[in-house]
């Protein structure tokens, strides 16, 4: 297929369709090079290679004849590679344009996204070779008022007012808000507040919302209740596709297993992970996680529960009723020990390893034994965290994050529901409904 490619114009930025093709505009004040890259319907196949011959002061650009809104399209950018002064160009890696008003896809992270070698001993100054395009999102041309900006506030800081109040006095006189509530954080809370608040041009609630959170924590948050009131910024919007029953099992373990292996360890493609009790409450979530950073993920449970494991993303199930786990699972680069205390897990480690315990009942020594193989030991805790909760989210709507509850218990019968816990035998995750 041939392409007729002419001058364009600089502006607007981004991909723009009219009567006769596109006219495609992207900024670069040091690039020496662009070229424009055209993709099949599915977004697997270049099907064109086009240089952007126009350049307008720091805008490079071209215009497609024939180019239709729905074209999959990105770019390859030359320039110098030189990280010492913040220039990483490399032309083997596809870009999305920044522009853009779609992606087809959100992404996923793999190894041939990075421009350094992961694993080279140079570190973020290796030069990596490997063609990105297969991995990387391809961009949407879209049609004029076929773009929808994404719900939420988007109110211009001009625009802004922080409202301050004594929450007490706000609730207390408000006829619309139970007696008993008025006066209190609960009354805050009630939906005739928030409403009054929007009344008022509030832009960051809307009563009736559907949330899920990890308030307060480590603090009791006493949410054995039909209501809770925390910071905004403790909670994220549920995904449409999420009953209230999985949101309610996601904050804690999600959590747990993101700040682990996103915060703590930077799990990287390729490296192994072992993770203890993998079919359990935190355990089923990190191994889709660590799956999804492009891990190798060892998982240990009972060999009944080896199916669920496998449909997890664990690659290599271990029996920790017969298998010796440590000689089961060779050398890994990443231990997460749920179960808390496995000494003989630090052998799996190499240096530049890592062991994180979980539980607070790791013996006082693991840590030199650990520390003793060149790799690094901590405990950890879970905190709250926003940014951790919309990448859950983020998560659990591209499909590649599932929530296993195994049981539910009415809130009168929260006392069962841990005794049923405390077995250490359940799969997924236990919630109480109100």
């Amino acid at each position: 297929m041939t392409f007729r490619l002419s001058g364009g114009a600089p502006f607007p930025l981004g991909a723009t369709p009219d009567r006769r093709g596109t006219n495609f505009a992207i900024a670069s004040v040091n690039a020496e090079r662009v070229e424009l890259c055209l993709f099949d319907a599915a977004g697997a196949t270049e099907i064109a290679r086009l240089r952007l011959q126009e350049r307008s002061g720091d805008v490079w650009h071209g215009h497609v004849a024939g180019i239709e809104a729905g074209q999959r399209y990105g770019y390859r950018v030359y320039g110098p590679f030189d990280p010492g002064r913040g220039h990483r160009f490399n032309p083997h890696k596809l870009l999305i344009d920044p522009y853009a008003k779609a992606i087809d896809r959100r992404f996923r992270l793999a190894s041939s996204l990075y421009s350094h070698i992961p694993g080279d001993p140079r570190g973020d100054l290796s030069f990596s070779t490997a063609d990105s395009a297969a991995d990387m999102p391809k961009a949407i041309v879209k049609a004029p008022g076929e773009f929808r900006a994404p719900s939420g506030p988007r109110t211009a800081w001009p625009d802004t007012i922080i409202y301050e109040l004594h929450a007490r006095g706000f609730s207390k006189r408000n006829e619309a808000v139970p007696e008993a509530l008025r006066g209190t954080l609960m009354g805050l809370a009630h939906p005739a507040s928030l409403e009054h608040l929007v009344g008022l041009g509030v832009t960051t609630l809307a009563p009736g919302d559907p949330v899920f959170g990890m308030p307060w924590f480590p603090r009791a948050a006493s949410a054995y209740a039909e209501y809770v009131t925390a910071p905004s910024r403790q909670f994220t919007h549920k995904p449409p596709g999420l009953t209230f029953e999985e949101a309610g099992g996601l904050p804690l373990a999600g959590l747990t297993a993101w700040q682990i292996l996103v915060d703590t360890a930077n799990v990287q493609p390729g490296q192994r992970v072992l993770i203890t009790a993998a079919a359990g409450g935190v355990g089923h979530l990190a191994a889709q996680v660590a799956k999804g950073r492009g891990a190798t993920v060892i998982g240990t449970a009972t060999a009944a529960k080896h199916g669920k494991l496998r449909s997890y993303g664990v690659d290599e199930p271990i029996d920790y009723t017969t298998d010796d786990v440590a000689e089961a699972a060779g050398r890994v680069d990443v231990v997460v020990d749920l179960v808390g205390g496995s000494r003989d897990l630090a052998r799996t480690l190499g240096p530049g390893g890592l062991f994180v315990n979980v539980p607070s009942a790791a013996p006082d020594d693991l840590a030199g034994e650990v520390e003793a193989r060149g790799a690094r030991f901590t405990r950890f805790l879970v905190e709250p965290d926003h940014e951790g909760l919309f990448a859950l989210s983020q998560l659990v709507e591209d499909g590649d994050l599932r929530v296993d509850v195994s049981a539910t218990f009415p809130l009168e019968d929260a006392a069962e529901a841990h005794v049923q816990g405390e077995t250490g035998r359940t799969t997924g995750k236990i919630v109480l409904t109100v």
